[in-house]
């Protein structure tokens, strides 16, 4: 953290975006949102839908 892009490495610039600007959200997207409750919550409730079936296998 506290890094100027040119002090990172080749290998992470390679495969991050990196965006030099005021704006320091992580994505450039007009629209954005992070969900009320959480990312859990929403696997949850889909788990728990009756046209979902869950399948363990072991290897």
């Amino acid at each position: 953290m506290g890094m100027k892009p040119e002090e990172l490495d080749s290998a992470v610039t390679g495969r991050v975006l990196v965006y030099i600007s005021r704006d320091n959200r992580y994505f450039q997207d007009k629209y954005q949102g992070v969900l009320l409750k959480g990312y859990t919550k929403i696997i949850e409730k889909m788990l728990k839908h009756p046209k979902i079936q869950i399948q363990l296998y072991k290897i």
